[in-house]
């Protein structure tokens, strides 16, 4: 059989069930929740040729400077979904001159077209006459249409394909495809979402779809049929040119081609479309009617057709670059339907296939992705079956009344069933109607309810390098996300850092503030640090309530040429090695697949050879290790028998217990289009109905309902190319919910984003300027506006290698499996059978157990030990100075941390205990407490806070002890000159104190304290400045500030705050105000810049003060800026304080504010990069730097563009830049590339 009839034979067939074998058992989750359009204005509106009003089918439509369109439907009429207006919309049709217009407003238009000028003098030709210039117009055109064949071209593409039996609609589908295509029509495509519906007892078509796929431009690769193009169609046609049009910038040609009479072949007759000037073929028309076809027949019994015919047009346009580009395929098919004899039925079906939306992807571009990139929340991720809104929302046609009218009841009846492209290139159906299966929907339930109570956190940091000496900084930036999307979080706020010793104690532990998922930070590596193999571990709060093999890790490496450590006498290794049946279980009388893996007492993975014996001692398996420990072996279990390995070292492990009863589930997941499973049972199961689950990140892609029937094995197949990357868990149930068997696997669809980068120069001279471009685009060539980080480091001096992890390995691996996986980036480095095998195997060997289904069936509302962490806390006792309790009162609690400065409001309980939660402060910070009566009077106060040590989480780290001697030499050698440079240049963290000059102080006997322990920016004493009798006398006289008749302003700014011995007054309100109505939110400490939010034309100021002579008055202190930050947006315009004499007599006793020093998060550093374009004395110093450039957090622009400079050191000759990127939509992406000599 030929190649053309292998592909399309068996095309119709009468059916009264869905088709493809297994359909009916399966069901695919709706991942409809992604909208394929997120356009807020719909233009709706009809195209009509200008001369005669009538309607114009498939006119392409585009938004004009894009990449996205439309068509009108076959009454004229189309919709287009736009993100803005204004916009400019362009219209184009093969027979009409091409319209642009302008649309401001949502509004329904009509488009009118004016038809193509008629140029051709003579259309009719002689019989007998061959039209030469036709011929010559027909072979130009194929052999540049062959010559452009090999160029492929990307688009999205919109198929709707409805038939009707008699009078009635029995079959409506709709699909949205990616495709790959030339000006040979489709090489590949693969669907994206898909539906359709049919009606019982009818004629359906059984991969129609196909049509548009084989039914080429060109001659196929067959006798047995003919096309136009054949490369001898003289032979078999007589041409004619019946048409030539004039177009704006050229003449269009209508090749008719009329089969010979004495050609007996079925042969296609059509018109060919042709551009005079560049001999493009813009639309082929061909059709043909003949019952005897042999590429498509009718599979019922006794039944037969007359009057069959088919016709396909396939139309082209060029873009603004005049390249040619699919429009649309056309397919429509009609016959009369017999069975035994007598007429049943005309059946008539028609497609169309449209391209609206072409793009240019880049060299990691996969078919059959998800509509568009934008996530959706996790509530619709849940939605199993067909969703009729998403349908609905998503039409790129329009829809015509009939078939509107269709659809409507197609839904009624439920008959809509989702489809997708299997591995064998045909259309397979999964129908929706086990979604109201018991165990689905109790299903469903139960894993929205863990979603909610149960959403995952995963860390990931990118460290300058790998590789580190001791005194060094190690560099890192935090990427935290949150959910099955793996969006950036905003639940937790605090990240928890530690590192780790190869004795598994914890050498530093610290934390960081997280701002929307994204953190950075810095260790200093202690200069006696012993050399060896560490661990850099890092996790949220959250992330304590589940198993801390899920935490972040990353191993580096520390070198130390003064600290050795005594090397003890090498003791005898203890290999463990672990077996791991696929599907969980050894079941007696199924034959499958064992991996095992071998551990060293390092934890690492280690090589072994053996071999398996029976009970008897006879060899039924060889064991050999491929790569990271790990292998496999086929065994065929029996009942009764045990098996034990046996290394060639003598050692000896026992194989899993034999299940006498059970299912057994393998998994190929080699192929690039879908997941293969074969399911077996003993027999004692096989007549009970079971379910296959396949979930990734607690979110289920695939649900199915089995039965064995009189079958010994089931085989499933599950389409993977709509699914993200990650492991995928395929689980077995039974009836009653009991799992059996569970196999995870990989999809590695490689949609992570892709980043290119530019350097200005090939040859890095000592201490030149180099200059980096990035560009981050997603896998179908859309710029990317993102954060990213970025370490630029020597390559003499240190490399990281293409198998190290990276935030690719991290979120879609290494944080969704158990154990410490060796070369993570070996596994993603490309798709060749290799690689997939030891992928694979490490899914075999890893025991996933993140989603515990035992969990899921148990109550969700629990209340977790460990919340969402919004900061550090803070707890402690404030008592009154007679030591009792200050119950139920107000604290308002200043922070300074450097020159940031902020105000926590909190309040003390019955016993006066107090807890500030959400501390953000840095380093050292100062902490001033602060108590008010009801009457906002300042209360002198005790403070007792707690010491609270903070639980680090155990760690089972086993490291290496020593120097590692492998490729560290050049690092080594400079590290004693590395040292140097960073002890200089840390000198430019000591703060320089500005001239100042000391007098004496004055004492004043019993003066107050200033409000809050502030130290103010100015003070004037009533007793220094006697000529000033007013207080707004003795206020005039302080620099910058201004008085205005009854106006006080400082700096030329609004109104300022006043405060009279502690309590702020106004003109409406001269008595006193809590000053906590305006402060930072209760619980809030993270530092704040005062607001300005003020009127800048000064108010009057307060009848109290103005009235107020300073006989009554000791001093008068002035605020602003960042001191003034403590009274919030009020303080904007600064702050003016008088504080008022004791009263002859009085005691007054001063009000005691308790402070404290305390460590908040670890303390920020930013990296220094030398610039040596400004010379200063310090540039002397030696630069061997092994990092040239860091920087945690850069963006990309809207086009995805970002530039950084830097300079060289003093020896490096080659460079490696090291990028990590999560987008905000969750998409990771990572880069590592050396360029230089020493690349």
């Amino acid at each position: 059989m030929n190649r053309f009839h292998s592909i399309v034979l068996i095309i119709v067939c009468l059916v009264y069930l869905p088709f493809f074998t297994n359909a009916h058992n399966t069901i695919k989750e709706n991942r409809t929740l992604i909208n394929l359009q997120t356009q807020q204005h719909q233009i709706s509106g009809k195209v009509i040729d200008k001369s005669t009003g009538e309607a114009i089918p498939y006119c392409s439509i585009a938004l004009v400077s894009s990449s996205i369109g439309t068509a009108t439907n076959e009454l004229g009429e189309f919709i287009l979904n736009l993100d803005s207006l204004p916009a400019k919309l362009a219209f184009s049709h093969l027979n009409y001159n091409p319209s642009s217009v302008e649309i401001s407003e949502v509004s329904d238009i009509i488009i009118a077209l004016e038809p193509l000028t008629t140029v051709l003098e003579e259309v009719v030709v002689k019989a007998s006459k061959k039209d030469d210039f036709a011929i010559q117009l027909a072979k130009k055109a194929f052999k540049k249409a062959e010559k452009e064949a090999n160029i492929s071209h990307y688009s999205r593409a919109f198929y709707r394909q409805k038939s009707k039996n008699g009078e009635n609609y029995s079959e409506f589908s709709e699909i949205f495809y990616d495709i790959r295509y030339s000006t040979n029509g489709i090489e590949d495509w693969n669907i994206a979402e898909g539906r359709y519906a049919l009606t019982d007892n009818a004629v359906y078509n059984r991969n129609y779809t196909l049509f548009s796929r084989i039914l080429k431009p060109s001659q196929p690769n067959t006798d047995d049929l003919v096309l136009p193009s054949h490369p001898s169609f003289e032979r078999f046609y007589r041409l004619s040119v019946t048409d030539i049009v004039k177009s704006v910038d050229s003449k269009i040609a209508t090749v008719h081609f009329k089969p010979l009479k004495t050609v007996k072949t079925p042969a296609f007759e059509g018109d060919v479309y042709i551009d005079m000037n560049t001999f493009d073929i813009l639309k082929i028309n061909w059709s043909i009617a003949r019952d005897d076809l042999d590429f498509v027949t009718l599979t019922s019994k006794n039944s037969s057709w007359k009057d069959y015919s088919i016709s396909y047009e396939i139309a082209f346009k060029k873009d603004s670059l005049a390249v040619q580009l699919l429009d649309y395929i056309k397919v429509d098919q009609s016959f009369d339907y017999y069975k035994d004899d007598s007429l049943q039925s005309r059946s008539n079906t028609s497609s169309i296939l449209t391209f609206y939306e072409h793009y240019s992807p880049t060299s990691k571009k996969r078919l059959g992705r998800r509509l568009n990139s934008n996530r959706s929340d996790w509530k619709k991720l849940d939605e199993i079956g067909y969703n009729e809104q998403f349908w609905s929302n998503n039409s790129i046609v329009k829809r015509t009344p009939v078939e509107e009218e269709v659809i409507s009841s197609f839904e009624k009846e439920d008959a809509f069933s989702s489809i997708f492209l299997n591995s064998a290139e045909n259309i397979a159906l999964m129908t929706s109607n086990i979604a109201e299966d018991p165990f689905i929907k109790v299903l469903g339930t139960q894993m929205n309810l863990y979603n909610n109570y149960n959403p995952t956190e995963k860390v990931f940091l990118h460290t300058d390098k790998n590789l580190f000496s001791a005194g060094e900084y190690l560099w890192y930036s935090a990427y935290v996300a949150i959910g099955p999307n793996h969006q950036y979080t905003t639940a937790s706020r605090v990240l928890h850092v530690d590192m780790i010793g190869p004795d598994n104690k914890i050498l530093k532990s610290q934390t960081h503030e997280l701002i929307s998922g994204r953190g950075s930070g810095h260790i200093k590596l202690p200069s006696n640090i012993t050399a060896g193999t560490y661990q850099l571990r890092a996790y949220t709060q959250w992330m304590k309530n589940f198993n801390s093999d899920f935490f972040f890790t990353k191993r580096l490496s520390i070198l130390n040429d003064t600290k050795h450590t005594s090397v003890s006498e090498k003791t005898e290794e203890q290999i463990d090695l672990q077996f791991f049946p696929e599907g969980g279980e050894l079941v007696a009388g199924i034959a499958g697949k064992v991996a095992f893996k071998a551990i060293g007492s390092d934890g690492l993975a280690k090589k072994v050879k053996g071999q398996v014996l029976d009970s008897g001692g006879k060899s039924v398996a060889l064991l050999n290790t491929f790569g990271r420990g790990a292998g496999f072996f086929q065994l065929l279990p029996i009942t009764g028998e045990k098996y034990t390995a046996v290394l060639d070292d003598g050692t000896q492990f026992e194989l899993p217990k034999i299940l006498d009863n059970g299912y057994t589930l393998m998994a190929d997941n080699l192929n690039e289009k879908s997941i293969r499973l074969n399911i077996q049972a003993t027999v004692a199961l096989q007549n009970q109905a079971f379910y296959i689950i396949a979930q990734m990140r607690q979110r289920r892609f695939y649900q199915g309902k089995f039965e064995f029937g009189d079958k010994p094995s089931m085989r499933i197949e599950i389409p993977k190319t709509q699914m993200p990357s990650g492991v995928l868990t395929i689980t077995l149930f039974d009836e009653n919910k009991k799992p059996w068997c569970e196999r995870p696997v990989f999809v590695n669809n490689q949609e992570e984003l892709v980043i290119t980068t530019n350097i200005n120069q090939q040859k890095f001279a000592k201490r030149n300027k180099i200059g980096l471009q990035i560009n981050i685009t997603d896998t179908d060539g859309r710029p990317v506006s993102t954060e990213f980080s970025i370490a630029v480091t020597d390559t003499g001096q240190v490399l990281k290698g293409s198998d190290s992890d990276n935030i690719l390995t991290q979120l879609l691996l290494q944080s969704d499996i158990k154990g410490h996986i060796s070369d993570p980036g070996l596994l993603f480095k490309d798709q060749k059978r290799a690689t997939l095998h030891s992928l694979d195997l490490v899914m075999l060997t890893h025991g996933w157990r993140k989603f515990n289904w035992t969990e899921l069936w148990q109550p969700q509302n629990q209340k977790k030990e460990f919340e969402f962490a919004k900061g550090l806390v803070i707890s402690g006792k404030a008592r009154r100075l007679n030591d009792k309790p200050m119950s139920e009162a107000s604290l308002n609690v200043i922070a300074k941390s450097g020159d940031l400065l902020g105000m926590i409001s909190t309040k003390t309980g019955l016993d006066g205990k107090f807890v500030i939660p959400d501390f953000n402060f840095k380093d050292n910070t100062e902490i001033v407490f602060n108590a008010f009566n009801s009457n906002d009077r300042p209360l002198s106060l005790k403070v007792t806070l707690d010491k609270k040590k903070k639980p680090v989480p155990q760690s089972t780290f086993k490291g290496h002890q020593g120097n590692i001697t492998k490729n560290t030499e050049g690092y080594l050698a400079y590290s004693s000159t590395r040292a140097q440079m960073d002890a200089y240049y840390d000198l430019d963290d000591i703060t320089e104190l500005d001239e100042v000059v000391v007098s004496e102080k004055k004492i004043e006997q019993g003066g107050s304290p200033s409000v809050y322990g502030q130290t103010p920016d100015a003070t004037l004493y009533a007793a220094d400045n006697v000529s000033a009798y007013t207080v707004l006398d003795l206020v005039r006289r302080f620099s910058g500030v201004i008085v205005n008749n009854n106006s006080v302003s400082i700096r030329n700014g609004g109104t300022p705050l006043w405060i009279l011995d502690g309590v702020p007054v106004y003109n409406d309100n001269p008595e006193s105000s809590r000053i906590t109505e305006q402060a930072s939110t209760p619980g809030d400490a993270s530092p704040v810049n005062p607001s300005l939010e003020q009127a800048t034309t000064a108010g009057p100021v307060p009848n109290f003060i103005r009235t107020m002579d300073t006989f009554t008055v000791e001093r008068v202190e002035i605020l602003k800026g960042p001191k003034a930050a403590i009274y919030g947006s009020r303080g904007g315009n600064g702050v003016i304080l008088v504080y008022t004499k004791r009263g002859v007599g009085q005691t007054k006793e001063p009000v005691l504010s308790p402070d404290f020093t305390i460590m908040g998060h670890a303390a920020e550093r930013e990296f220094y990069s030398p610039k040596y374009d400004v010379k200063l004395n310090k540039h002397s110093t030696s630069d061997y730097r092994a990092t040239l450039y860091w920087n945690p957090s850069l963006s990309t622009d809207k086009e995805g563009n970002a530039t950084i400079e830097f300079f060289n050191s003093d020896v490096a000759k080659g460079i490696q830049v090291s990028i990590e990127v999560l987008s905000p939509l969750g998409i990771p992406g990572t880069y590592l590339q050396a360029s230089g000599d020493d690349e």
